[in-house]
C-alpha cells in the first residue's frame, strides 16, 4: 500500500515534466545509418590493463634503446688498422691484409 502511494505521488509531481528528445535518444541507442553506426563503434569504451600495458612498453623501449648484448661488432666486422692500404685486383678493390688472407686461405685449399 505505501509504494501505490509513493507512484502516486512521484506521478503527480512529474506530471508536468516531458521528454522530448526521445528520437534522438532512440538514434543513439539504435543507430540506423552505416555512419551512425561506425560512430557508435567509435565511441566505445576500452579498458586497458596498466600492468601488461606498461610492461609491454617497458620491454619495447629497451628492445630498441639497447642493443643486443650477444651480437660482437668484432665478429662480424673485423678491425682494419691504420697501416693497412686499400689495393686493386681484378678491377675490385680491397683491404690488403683480408686480400693476403683469402690469398692464403685459397691456396691452402688448392692443395
Amino acid at each position: 500500500m505505501k509504494r501505490r502511494n509513493v507512484q502516486q505521488k512521484v506521478d503527480q509531481e512529474l506530471e508536468h515534466v516531458t521528454f522530448q528528445s526521445q528520437a534522438q535518444v532512440l538514434e543513439k541507442v539504435k543507430p540506423s545509418t552505416k555512419k551512425q553506426r561506425l560512430q557508435a563503434w567509435l565511441n566505445k569504451e576500452v579498458e586497458v590493463p596498466l600492468v601488461p600495458a606498461a610492461t609491454a612498453s617497458l620491454l619495447l623501449f629497451a628492445s630498441l634503446t639497447f642493443p643486443p648484448f650477444f651480437l660482437s661488432n668484432n665478429q662480424e666486422h673485423p678491425t682494419v688498422h691504420d697501416t693497412d692500404e686499400l689495393i686493386e685486383r681484378g678491377g675490385s678493390v680491397y683491404w690488403k691484409s683480408s686480400y693476403m688472407e683469402v690469398k692464403h686461405d685459397a691456396r691452402e685449399n688448392e692443395d
